[in-house]
């Protein structure tokens, strides 16, 4: 889990820079373009949008230049809480055409929005494995309090309705919301 967890944690170093080059004014579109091709470099190609980086001409939409600066005051880095490895996954076509082994890794990670008035908890986990392409992000599920992981999308060739065995869990940091924490502390 060592490969993995250097792999996501580079990830997410990336994700939190170019966010954070999404808000700042004194960077161009075409300098976040560059630096987002380098974050799309971990996701397989299978996957249709990850919501990285600005949008051409994005700066110029904002009317009031403070909603830029607040949205620069809230970008974090996500916080990594677990990774659970999970082994002979039953997954949609897409994605099973696209694995080199019958093994999926799951990466629980944090908002990459501060807010003071929540607690720490799940919000996206990327499935992370050994694909045609090398190691990727080759799908993502969101946390739900109520309903824990959610599939996104509606295509479900692309979607992974059975995880597969649990072979191998590693903690980090423990979420302080309830649903997150109770997931976290079952394995």
């Amino acid at each position: 889990m060592k490969q993995m967890k250097a792999f996501i944690d580079s990830f997410l170093k990336f994700e939190f820079e170019s966010n954070r080059m999404r808000y700042d004014e004194s960077i161009s579109d075409a300098e976040c373009k560059k630096f987002d091709s380098t974050i799309h470099n971990y996701t397989h190609t299978i996957i249709d949008v990850i919501d990285i980086g600005r949008s051409e001409g994005e700066l110029e939409k904002y009317r009031f230049k403070e909603l830029i600066k607040v949205n620069l005051e809230k970008v974090q880095k996500r916080s990594l809480f677990q990774i659970k490895k999970y082994e002979s996954p039953k997954c949609g076509d897409v994605i099973k055409r696209v694995l080199k082994e019958d093994v999926i890794y799951l990466c629980y990670t944090g908002d990459s929005e501060k807010d003071e008035d929540y607690e720490s908890m799940y919000s996206m986990i990327y499935v992370v494995a050994e694909s045609d392409e090398g190691l990727k992000i080759v799908s993502y599920f969101f946390w739900e309090e109520d309903e824990g992981l959610e599939e996104v999308g509606d295509y479900t060739p692309s979607h992974i309705p059975k995880l597969g065995k649990l072979v191998g869990v590693e903690k980090y940091l423990a979420p302080e919301e309830s649903s997150s924490l109770a997931d976290y502390n079952k394995d």
